[in-house]
């Protein structure tokens, strides 16, 4: 760093940077001090280097001047930080005191940060250096879906591009292969947005959670269709992993979302799908996100929406009044031919009764 005195603009015509706060934070030097902040011994040539403590003071400082916002820098992840019992964690693994996500993670999952710290700095560094406050997000662009190579990276703390920390996101993989053509080799998802530690939910709290996941920025990694390049150079847009992972578990008033009907919306719908009680989620994106059905018109709108609804009026366990059966196969002889699959068995009305015929035998 140059002596005040010396301070002049010719300085940076020479090639000198501004000693900003951010400028100093991302130095070499001070990233190699983050990154190594956990170890044990301090390196050879380390005499009169700061301690975690001292260095932690340094960082927070320089991460509040220079207005950083939660992933702005990754690397602070590396910060060793005190938790609640005074061992030092990485700051990334550490949750914030009286923060919406701690309120509705199982208890013990992840520390939290030391309370005299998060009250000294408050959320805005702590959170910038990777500290949680809310979900996690994992951004990560050109991702393989290798279902075998998605595997935690090796490190000292979680990467933010580091698809696999998300639970099961190997079996999401797959499901994603299944659905698309096979190909000699792998293919890409351009970009992948996905809520991590959903695992660490605690059961009681899933109206809390959802509620968080249904705002901005988390509400794009549930409704956004992820863009898969296959080898041929075409593409096909995927369910995101977030939006399959709570479609697969039991969040929902005790049950998975996945095949459940908002109670009190289209009435076409009452038999064919279980009701649920979705009260405080007037997003329609979010509740076909996660499955749960909201009107016929939706439902076709999907992909693979009308053979679930065929599949499901060919169930005779399910009750379908003629009235209903009637207004429900006029929605859908409004569809193109080609994005019908004709079902072996129909619904169908006989001598004034709804029974389930052979479609070969059925007149519509």
């Amino acid at each position: 760093v140059a002596h005040a005195d010396a301070a002049h603009p010719l300085l940076e015509k020479l090639g000198a940077l501004p000693a900003t706060a951010r400028a100093v934070l991302t130095t070499p030097q001070v990233r190699a001090a983050v990154a190594a902040s956990l170890d044990d011994e301090p390196a050879w040539d380390d005499e009169g280097a700061l301690s975690a403590e001292e260095l932690a003071d340094v960082v927070l400082t320089l991460v509040r001047d220079a207005h950083l916002d939660v992933g702005d820098e990754p690397w602070l992840g590396a910060l060793a930080l005190p938790d609640e019992d005074g061992e030092l964690a990485p700051a990334a693994e550490l949750l914030l005191p009286g923060s919406p996500v701690a309120a509705v993670l199982r208890e013990g999952e992840l520390p939290h940060v030391d309370e005299e710290l998060a009250g000294r700095w408050g959320e805005q560094p702590l959170a910038a250096c990777g500290v949680l406050a809310a979900f996690a997000l994992v951004r990560a662009t050109d991702v393989v879906l290798d279902p075998d190579e998605l595997d935690p990276r090796d490190g000292d703390f979680p990467e933010t591009d580091d698809p696999g920390l998300l639970d099961a996101v190997d079996v999401w993989c797959e499901d994603v292969l299944d659905r698309l053509p096979e190909t000699p080799v792998p293919p890409v998802a351009t970009e992948l947005v996905a809520v991590r530690d959903l695992d660490l939910v605690d059961e009681d709290r899933w109206p809390e959670a959802l509620a968080l996941l249904s705002r901005p920025p988390l509400r794009d990694a549930l409704t956004q269709p992820v863009r898969v390049l296959l080898p041929d150079g075409t593409h096909e847009l995927v369910r995101p992993y977030t939006a399959w992972w709570l479609r697969g578990n039991p969040v929902l008033d005790g049950r998975r979302p996945a095949g459940l009907r908002a109670a009190g919306t289209d009435p076409l719908l009452a038999g064919l799908y279980e009701a649920v009680d979705a009260a405080g989620f007037d997003d329609e994106q979010v509740l076909r996100a996660l499955g749960v059905r909201t009107s016929v018109a939706a439902l076709l709108d999907e992909p693979g929406g009308a053979a679930e609804l065929l599949d499901r009026l060919a169930d005779p366990a399910r009750p379908v009044s003629a009235p209903q059966l009637h207004a429900v196969y006029g929605k859908v002889a409004d569809l193109d031919p080609e994005q019908v699959t004709l079902p072996d068995e129909l619904r169908a009305v006989r001598d004034g009764d709804v029974v389930v015929v052979d479609a070969a035998d059925a007149l519509v």
